[in-house]
């Protein structure tokens, strides 16, 4: 489950709360950024205390953090006062290719928040978002893509589009609140 937290969409450059299983055992604040049509994700530990207080608006404790992520968050946070806009939710399938650290995901059953921000909160309400029986296949990979998944790849070349959960998951919950 992820909570986006940018000023506005169509910024190259955004920021997440990412958790897992409704869990806070794993809290990552993650920024990604695209770069001529490559996406480059960095990520630092956050613990239950700290979500709650960037959720609140307060977050002077970052410059206590050794990470240039989190002082680069906190800078950003306050020149563009950043707030949660959106929560996304999805299972993800993923398979993994060590060589080329090929990383091959499916996303499913992509849902939005309808009345809260707060992953954490156990009466959040969500909607479907996809309203089909489909799935987002994502291929990641790091120097170069392996000749035996190039092509498998070109089977599903009529069909590839960029796709972003965030604007998908925003433009559903917009769509909700206007009901």
């Amino acid at each position: 489950m992820i909570t986006q937290l940018d000023p506005n969409s169509t910024d190259s450059e955004g920021y997440q709360i990412r958790i897992y299983n409704h869990s806070d055992d794993v809290i990552k604040l993650e920024r990604k950024s695209k770069y001529d049509g490559y996406i480059c994700k960095e990520a630092a530990s956050l613990n239950r205390a700290e979500y709650e207080s960037i959720m609140a608006g307060e977050t002077d404790f970052l410059l206590a953090r050794k990470e240039s992520l989190l002082h680069d968050f906190y800078l950003d946070s306050k020149n563009h006062l950043f707030q949660p806009r959106v929560v996304t939710d999805y299972i993800r399938e993923a398979y993994l290719m060590e060589i080329g650290n090929v990383r091959v995901t499916f996303d499913k059953q992509l849902m939005t928040n309808v009345n809260t921000l707060d992953i954490f909160d156990p009466n959040m309400k969500t909607v479907n978002v996809i309203h089909e029986p489909k799935m987002i296949m994502e291929v990641k990979f790091d120097n170069f893509l392996p000749t035996n998944i190039r092509s498998l790849l070109r089977y599903f070349s009529s069909q590839r589009s960029a796709i972003s959960k965030y604007l998908i998951c925003r433009e559903e919950s917009k769509a909700y609140y206007k009901l």
